[in-house]
């Protein structure tokens, strides 16, 4: 019979630690690759910074973007979309698509035009998107109007 003194009981101790730390080591592998896995193609967090998509998304909401819809298919119009500035790719833009592959889009006088159709206009009362507003903004004059696309 061996005591706990014995040399065993600290390799015993050292190998069941040793399995433990595995363990961990082998859960924290699988839950990182999950991770990757999801963000990279289902998935993806954003936070909202600005006010130009008010009043469907406030300035500091975050967002679960739907990375795998346009994998099968494509952007409508109406359809919120994030993507890369051009400019500054360390950017993302979040906007609402307003014109597909073939259409013709024109601002004229202030009027969005697609395919030489205005879009349907109605001004709002912007009162609580200009309370969410980044501060240096609250001094301009807007308009707000609600639109559908």
């Amino acid at each position: 019979m061996k005591n706990a003194t014995s040399p065993s009981a600290p390799r015993r101790l050292l190998h069941e630690a040793a399995l433990f730390l595995l363990d961990i080591l082998y859960n924290a592998i699988i839950i990182i690759l999950l991770v990757v896995l999801i963000r990279s193609f289902l998935i993806s967090p954003f936070r909202i910074i600005g006010s130009s998509m008010a009043d469907t998304l406030a300035s500091n909401e975050f967002i679960l973007i739907d990375k795998l819809s346009y994998r099968l298919g494509e952007p409508e119009r109406g359809d919120v979309i994030v993507f890369k500035y051009p400019k500054d790719t360390n950017l993302n833009y979040i906007k609402r698509v307003v014109g597909l592959p073939g259409d013709t889009v024109e601002v004229i006088d202030k009027v969005v035009y697609v395919n030489d159709k205005p879009i349907e206009t109605k001004e709002i009362d912007g009162k609580e998107i200009m309370e969410d507003m980044d501060e240096r903004y609250k001094s301009y004059e807007f308009k707000f109007m609600e639109t559908k696309t």
